[in-house]
């Protein structure tokens, strides 16, 4: 019996030794500004009523490419259509923070977006990028892919 719980704690332990490592590796792989380096492909869906008369909701998307330096810092060209609407050239910057699960916040700071906030989600290791729009007025999705 004894010899049995011995070899039951030995494995027990030898488990531990190989399990703990891979659960605080992968716990202290979280995210960080730096997940979010490069371009990303750029869509997004839903509606605005930025366009008189208010509190009409009008169809809206964008399609663009992000840059993201990995310090926190952004910068994006897209075209927007909205209620049929076409809109080229349009550009922006602004700063990004990333949590350590993953999570983080955007705000357009100055460009035709100034003012634009989001809350995100990283996933895949930074290999997409999952938006919502936040500052109230727009109701909209974006899923950005890295390039």
């Amino acid at each position: 019996m004894n010899r049995i719980a011995s070899t039951l704690l030995t494995l027990v332990a030898a488990l531990g030794l190989v399990v703990l490592p891979a659960v605080t590796a992968a716990h202290a792989s979280g995210c960080t500004a730096a997940t979010l380096t490069g371009s990303y492909g750029s869509v997004s869906f839903g509606f605005n009523t930025n366009r008189p008369p208010r509190g009409i909701y009008y169809p809206t998307d964008n399609l663009g490419v992000v840059r993201f330096d990995g310090t926190g810092n952004f910068s994006t060209s897209w075209t927007n259509v909205s209620n049929g609407e076409v809109s080229r050239g349009l550009t922006g910057s602004g700063s990004y923070t990333v949590n350590s699960d993953c999570t983080g916040s955007a705000a357009f700071t100055s460009g035709d977006a100034a003012g634009f906030t989001f809350d995100f989600v990283i996933v895949s290791s930074g290999a997409e990028v999952l938006l919502t729009e936040t500052q109230g007025g727009d109701t909209a999705i974006f899923d950005l892919k890295k390039q």
